[in-house]
This record gives structure tokens, sequence and C-alpha cells, in this order.
């Protein structure tokens, strides 16, 4: 069975809204989810069978910055390249439309995680520091 792979840009949102929604309901709090779905820059799908199996999204200024957001490949499917193909589209769409940096956070406790995206060409960035503010 093929895995078909979809960019979702902000005009086609609203006739993918309801599955990726759905598929969000799988792994977040379901009051977030519809305003992730609207709110996003661009999402790629990853579909088989006509059902999501995995998804990306990137926030992105179109300038200098784009953050790599939510990178998630249903447990069954993973493994098989899925996610590694959804960050490539990502990225691919970066330096098309001329994005300098793609950038992302994870947490240190998979390490696991942080080795899949070294090995899809992303760096440790030591010399800067990340802060946050919670509201």
């Amino acid at each position: 069975m093929s895995i078909t792979y979809k960019r979702i840009e902000e005009r086609e949102r609203k006739q993918h809204f309801k599955n990726i929604v759905n598929f969000y309901n799988r792994y977040f709090p379901e009051e977030s989810n519809k305003k992730i779905a609207k709110n996003s820059g661009v999402f790629w799908v990853a579909r088989k069978n006509g059902e999501i199996v995995g998804i990306v999204r990137i926030l992105t200024d179109y300038s200098r910055y784009a953050l790599l957001l939510d990178l998630i490949v249903r447990k069954i499917e993973r493994n098989q390249g899925i996610g590694k193909h959804l960050v490539n589209l990502a990225s691919e769409y970066c330096k098309k439309k001329g994005i300098k940096h793609l950038i992302l956070t994870t947490d240190p406790r998979f390490d696991w995680l942080t080795n899949f995206y070294k090995k899809s060409g992303f760096r440790l960035v030591t010399d800067q520091s990340l802060m946050e503010f919670r509201s």
C-alpha cells in the first residue's frame, strides 16, 4: 500500500479541516486542535488508503524563519520513512521560498527523536538560548 503526500496551504485548509482535527485529536487535547488546524502556516499530510497517517506543520514569516511543529506519524506506521519524507518536504519548501532557518525544539528525554532530526540534516545549536514565556 503506497503512501501519498500532500501540502495543504491556507487556502485549502477548509476542505481538509475535519480530517486534520480528527488526526490531532488522537495526540493532543481536543479543545486546542481546531485552533491548530485553522491558524497554522503550512501542513503536509501523509495518507494511506485515504486516511492521514502522518502530519507535519510549519509556521513561517516567509522571509528568514520557519518553525517546524508537530511531526507526528501514527505509531503503527513508524520506521517506514514517512517522518523523514515529511521533514524533507518541509525543508525543501523552505529552501524554495528562500527561508534561511528551519528551526525546531525537541524534548531531550527522547534521544531517538534528537537522533532522527540529526539524520534529517538538523544540528544542535548550543550557542543559542531558548526562552519561553507562558501565560
